[in-house]
């Protein structure tokens, strides 16, 4: 976003308390969830790891993908003139950006760990 704007997104814009990135401490989420009417099944709380391959930097796709989180926000730019041009913008910065996701093929991978939840309504 810094390539389109020139500056830090704000930091009003951090992750929700309770969205998915504010649910990563498993006790809080847990608590939630009883106080809620939830009880825990087989399999709650099981963790794992993933690595996805978002295409490469030649085409389209890892672009795409990768800007999917702020989609709404270039095209609000563009549309209310605040930043024109700013899709052609953040393409144009996305192999710098992404550098360190990609392999020396161009590449681009993202990874991550996960908790899978497993309830049902008591």
């Amino acid at each position: 976003m810094r390539a389109v704007t020139g500056q830090e997104p704000a930091a009003d814009t951090a992750p929700s308390p309770v969205g998915p990135l504010g649910l990563a401490d498993p006790a809080l989420f847990d608590r939630l969830l009883q106080g809620a009417g939830f009880e825990f099944a087989e399999g709650h709380n099981a963790r794992g790891s993933y690595r996805a391959h978002l295409g490469n930097l030649s085409g389209e796709r890892a672009f795409k993908m990768s800007a999917m989180p702020i989609g709404s926000t270039l095209s609000g730019f563009e549309a209310d003139g605040t930043h024109p041009g700013a899709w052609t913008t953040a393409n144009a910065a996305f192999p710098k950006v992404c550098e360190s996701f990609a392999d020396a093929e161009g590449d681009v991978y993202v990874g991550g760990r996960y908790r899978t939840i497993a309830v049902r309504k008591r």
